[in-house]
């Protein structure tokens, strides 16, 4: 024998070789994971592409960069000067400077505030806590009107258009930090007066200047008590929530208390049965199909139905009321402005990133979704009052409320609105209001089908007259 293994053996060798290899590689790469683990209950989050796709714009900022998502992007670097010349205008106003005990603790504070992102920050120790502090320092500046260095309050009172994209900026999803670093460097400064409870409330303050979904006539203070916040964008969300709503229909419902807690299995069945009804054939037996909100009818076709529809006075936009023994529906005013579809666009993604914070803004958005189809929904709801356009048109809106929760994810029979639709339908399906909904788009839907059925009812009296006195003249003879 010449001493060689045979080739068999040979292969299977090396193969086991190639093998072991490959499995410590493996093993290495897993390891190395643990390491980019992202946090387990962040707050601040990126917005999923399925909800970005389309309206990209309403997240992204358009001046300013706050924390790491967009951090060094180019066309917001014009900003990071003015940041240092603010930080260096909260140094002077801090006691002891650079030196001061309350700010060398932020560094203690950077793991509390990494593992509020959703993502594993790429960046160093000393870079991430000095994005913090210039961040802090310029939010701090900007909503305290009394700590503001003359080059910041030249801009915010000198400058519209600053000042208004400033604040839509603060109000993305993507562009938070974390408020617990506002609140700190707020409280190293020690100014008497200044504690976070009013730097929340001047915050809601700035919401009415330039909050579209915000009402003047609303208490701009908040609760006294029990007030805790993420990020800004959490506050607006909280806010718009925290607002006391009426029942939202004639008649009540235990349910109420338990709307927010989200079951996957009820959202299982929801999505299942959606998908099924597209492709098995179903009853048309109304009790038995039911209705999502999303099935609700145009506003137009429950007006033709005889829902009256009028504009509520409340506190929160989100307060939508339908009397079933009336067929009255009640929906409060809103302003629609250039900020509307960036402010719901924000507010869905928060909650669609976390469920804690409830699917009260997703489920209006839908439901407007529902009674809006075309510009002459957004006519009828614009000449009852309860959309108030600025600078935009009918169609525009439209085409807003029907993109704004497309690709969406909710329960539509745990929805705050739900006895609101269900009483809708319920009302719109009986007798009359059918028959009267179908009079009324047969024939009173414009002004030609008005006169043909006018010319009508003449040509029908008229032939009945005649008739009547055919048969009397008839008689006479």
């Amino acid at each position: 024998m010449n001493g060689r293994r045979p080739s068999g053996e040979a292969n299977q060798h090396v193969r086991l070789n190639i093998n072991t290899a490959w499995l410590e590689s493996v093993q290495d790469r897993a390891r190395e994971s643990l390491h980019r683990k992202p946090p387990t209950g962040p707050t601040i989050f990126r917005v999923p592409p399925t909800l970005r796709r389309g309206n990209e714009l309403a997240y992204e900022p358009k001046l300013v960069s706050i924390g790491p998502y967009h951090h060094d992007k180019e066309d917001l670097k014009a900003m990071e000067g003015l940041k240092w010349r603010l930080l260096h205008h909260y140094l002077s106003k801090v006691p002891n400077g650079g030196k001061n005990e309350g700010l060398t603790k932020i560094k203690d504070l950077e793991n509390r505030a990494r593992d509020c992102y959703s993502e594993v920050i790429d960046m160093g120790s000393d870079q991430f806590v000095e994005m913090l502090l210039l961040d802090g320092c310029f939010l701090v500046q900007i909503l305290n009107k009394d700590l503001q260095a003359e080059e910041l309050s030249s801009l915010v009172h000198g400058n519209w258009w600053f000042d208004f994209n400033i604040f839509v900026d603060l109000m993305l999803l993507e562009n938070q930090l974390p408020y617990f670093i506002v609140q700190h460097l707020l409280e190293t400064l020690g100014m008497p007066g200044w504690d976070s409870s009013r730097l929340l409330n001047a915050v809601i303050y700035r919401f009415y200047q330039f909050g579209s979904l915000c009402r003047e006539d609303r208490d701009p203070e908040l609760p006294a008590e029990g007030f805790d916040v993420d990020h800004l964008l959490h506050l607006f969300h909280r806010w718009i929530r925290g607002f006391p709503r009426s029942d939202v229909s004639s008649t009540t419902s235990d349910s109420n208390g338990s709307r927010t807690t989200y079951s996957a299995l009820s959202l299982i069945i929801d999505r299942t049965r959606a998908c099924l009804s597209k492709v098995l054939p179903c009853r048309s037996n109304s009790s038995l199909s039911g209705r999502s909100p999303g099935a609700l009818r145009p506003i137009t076709r429950l007006a033709e139905a005889g829902v009256k529809i009028e504009v509520k006075s409340a506190s929160s936009f989100l307060d939508i009321t339908f009397c079933e023994d009336q067929g009255v529906l009640k929906i409060p005013a809103i302003s629609v402005d250039g900020t509307t579809n960036s402010f719901f666009a924000n507010l869905i993604a928060l909650e669609q990133c976390s469920w804690r914070h409830g699917m009260d803004v997703t489920e209006y958005t839908v439901f407007m979704d529902g009674i809006i189809d075309t510009s002459r929904d957004v006519e009828l709801l614009h000449r009852e009052g309860i959309i108030q356009p600025y600078t935009v048109d009918d169609a525009d809106i439209a085409s807003l409320f029907n993109k704004l929760s497309r690709h969406a994810v909710f329960s539509p029979g745990r929805s705050y609105l739900a006895d609101v639709c269900e009483g809708l339908n319920t009302y719109c399906e009986s007798r009359w209001p059918r028959w009267r909904a179908k009079l009324v788009h047969d024939y009173f839907s414009n002004p030609w089908t008005i006169i043909s059925l006018v010319a009508a009812v003449v040509l029908l009296g008229l032939t009945i007259l005649q008739s009547v006195y055919a048969i009397l003249d008839y008689y006479k003879r």
